[in-house]
Parts: structure tokens; sequence; C-alpha cells
């Protein structure tokens, strides 16, 4: 767990969202998903670049939460 609340997880080296940044908020009235990429600069942290997306649509940030959730283990009974 990286924070209290907050499940994370070890990643394989050749899982597909490896070096992605994504974070995915779905709510009864709103859903919006933004993804990121490194695009593997090397210097300083403040002149990295990455490629991104940010959407609204419902279907797609389901589909990145789902996504994501099934690589983590547990009880889904316990998640927020």
């Amino acid at each position: 767990e990286p924070t209290p609340g907050v499940r994370g997880i070890a990643l394989a080296d050749d899982d597909p969202i490896v070096g992605e940044w994504t974070i995915a908020v779905v709510a009864p009235h709103f859903a919006a998903c933004l993804s990121a990429r490194d695009l593997g600069d090397a210097g300083p942290e403040a002149s990295r670049r990455f490629d991104h997306a940010l959407t609204f649509d419902r279907t797609l940030a389901i589909a990145a939460s789902e996504s994501m959730l099934s690589r983590v283990d547990g009880d889904a009974s316990t998640r927020r």
C-alpha cells in the first residue's frame, strides 16, 4: 500500500501498463480518465516529457478502471 487506504501492486516487467501513469474517476454523474506515458527523457525531473490523453467518456473511464482493478488481488468488497 503506497499510503493508507490506497492499494498498489508491483507490475510484471512485460505488463502493457508499465511506464503509464493513469488516474480514473468514476462517480454517478461524472467520469474521467487521465493517462500518460513517460517518453523516457534523461535529465532533470521537471524536464521530463509525457504523451498523454484526457477523456470524459464514461465508457473509456470505466474500461480504464476495470483494467487497473483487474491487476489488484484481494477482496473486491474492500475496494472504495
